[in-house]
């Protein structure tokens, strides 16, 4: 399950504008309740941090208090996004 259905995004309209408002700095981090009701692909996550990064910007999960500003927080929102895959795979 490495692909998210094409128009997922389209209609997430509320993620793509508070990604929107990230870029200007409104705020930063950018506050999600938990990574996986943010990023639906592990692929998803990373280029949405990717992106952020230049920005000075991104991503607090609020439930699980993991800040991807800190090189800890990359390093658990890695291992989080994998074993999810993980999981995934071993299902189907």
């Amino acid at each position: 399950m490495d692909q998210a259905p094409a128009n997922d995004l389209l209609h997430r309209s509320e993620w793509r504008r508070r990604l929107q408002d990230a870029a200007p700095r409104r705020f930063s981090p950018v506050p999600v309740f938990k990574p996986d009701r943010a990023f639906r692909l592990v692929n998803h996550m990373h280029d949405t941090l990717a992106a952020c990064e230049p920005l000075g910007s991104g991503f607090r999960s609020v439930h699980e208090g993991i800040d991807t500003q800190s090189a800890l927080g990359r390093l658990l929102m890695n291992l989080l996004a994998s074993l999810g895959r993980f999981e995934v795979e071993l299902i189907s």
